[in-house]
């Protein structure tokens, strides 16, 4: 898992670090080792993004347990791709391997609270089981695919915390998903939007 987070410039220890000159932008640091939850919220994150990458994140079960603890901090939690699958399961769901894949820059996806449509870019052959999530998680399903009514989006109802199953960096319209990025970083207080 790859997770990027906002600390003090000078706390990387040798992690690759990445810097801003502007305000708006913040300092990061970012890993691929193993990191447990309790590290990286001793870092002081504004906020957490659990990107994407590659397999079936059922085999990821430590992962999960980190990623429950990271939820219950109530710092803002963004997940994309396998990082949703794997919120998916933080919430008590199960995934399964979809009957076709979802790869290419066309697929259709519905925002179920704003009946916004948006055209998404998608590479993936996993999904989250929407009858599986536990109410008791607080995350509800958000957006679905509209070719195959498929979960494409995950959102907490009290905290700040939702993911998304396709990939909102690669967009295939002109920033069809760059709303997203505004809202995660307004809700680590790194970003004002303006309605």
């Amino acid at each position: 898992m790859h997770m990027r987070w906002r600390i003090p410039p000078d706390s990387c220890d040798g992690r690759a670090r990445a810097k801003s000159a502007s305000p708006m932008k913040p300092s990061a640091c970012s890993t691929r080792r193993a990191t447990s939850a309790a590290e990286i919220l001793a870092t002081g994150p504004a906020a957490i993004v659990v990107s994407n990458g590659p397999g079936d994140p059922a085999h990821l079960p430590k992962v999960v347990a980190e990623l429950q603890a990271l939820v219950r901090s109530g710092t803002p939690l963004l997940g994309i791709c396998l990082g949703h699958q794997l919120l998916g399961l933080a919430a008590g769901g199960t995934t399964s391997r979809l009957r076709y894949g979802h790869h290419g820059g066309n697929h259709p996806v519905r925002d179920l609270r704003t009946g916004r449509v948006t055209i998404t870019t998608q590479n993936h052959e996993f999904q989250v089981e929407p009858d599986t999530l536990l109410a008791a998680s607080g995350l509800e399903v958000s957006q679905v695919n509209l070719n195959d009514g498929s979960v494409e989006g995950l959102r907490h109802r009290e905290l700040p915390v939702f993911s998304v199953q396709y990939h909102p960096e690669g967009c295939p319209g002109p920033q069809d998903s760059q709303g997203l990025f505004d809202e995660f970083l307004s809700l680590a207080g790194v970003l004002e939007v303006q309605p």
